[in-house]
């Protein structure tokens, strides 16, 4: 049964993103505490997808998320083809 908790709202390719948000160079970078992966731009952050630790982001895009439990949207970077997949992330 698929889980409804989170519905992908909008993806963006990175190039788009970043013409949109006018930002600097993006960071991937991994907690030290939690093993898990971020991605940062001066002043926005996001989740990175679990599979990132195993393969590499051939498609990379960003897409808000929304937790339909909290109300809360977060940014997600994954390949374009996780999208349609089971759920690409695992919850902050």
């Amino acid at each position: 049964m698929p889980n409804n908790t989170f519905r992908f709202l909008r993806t963006w390719e990175i190039e788009t993103f970043r013409k949109t948000h006018p930002l600097g160079e993006m960071q991937i970078i991994q907690s030290p505490k939690t093993g898990k992966h971020f991605f940062v731009f001066e002043g926005i952050r996001g989740t990175v997808t679990r599979s990132y630790q195993t393969e590499p982001l051939i498609h990379p895009v960003i897409s808000e998320i929304l937790n339909r439990k909290t109300g809360e949207t977060f940014l997600l970077l994954h390949n374009q083809s996780e999208k349609r997949t089971k759920e690409p992330f695992s919850t902050l």
